[in-house]
């Protein structure tokens, strides 16, 4: 949560969304996420709430595996999204930019990450992309991106 001088005063004619994102005494719920990581009271994000992934009950943040995935080298960009699966609520699917032509399978990726996640993090499916939808300041646009890829899985489906 933040409160400043820099924060938006609320959203115009629309009540419902301002007690949404404003607590009642002013302050702005962001939807960032993140932890305490030294005794000075620095704070390391490590997500939005709103990115969460649920698979079968158990709950992470997409940004913990696409951090390792950067480290792959053919690797450009990567996103986890969750999409609906009657079975376990959200499966993981891996959406990736490579670097070259070359794309690794599905099964490389999960044996690169296996000894890194858990398994529940693993990606179950693959979507290859050449550029995932960002914000103007570089942030992936989860929601499109989730869209993108629903939109092309009913195609191909």
């Amino acid at each position: 949560m933040s409160r400043g001088p820099s924060i938006h005063l609320g959203y115009h004619n629309n009540p419902a969304a301002n007690a949404q994102a404003f607590t009642e005494d002013g302050w702005f719920r962001t939807g960032d996420l993140g932890r305490i990581v030294d005794a000075a009271g620095n704070v390391r994000i490590t997500g939005r709430s709103k990115e969460i992934i649920n698979r079968g009950g158990k709950k992470f943040f997409p940004r913990e595996v696409e951090e390792i995935l950067y480290t792959h080298p053919d690797v450009l960009h990567a996103a986890m999204v969750g999409l609906p699966d009657p079975r376990v609520g959200e499966a993981n699917c891996l959406c990736v930019v490579p670097k070259g032509e070359h794309m690794p399978a599905l099964e490389d990726f999960v044996a690169f990450l296996k000894d890194q996640v858990a398994d529940y993090k693993l990606p179950e499916q693959l979507v290859r992309f050449d550029e995932l939808p960002m914000t103007g300041t570089g942030k992936i646009q989860r929601h499109v991106l989730r869209e993108l890829v629903l939109k092309r899985l009913n195609t191909i489906a």
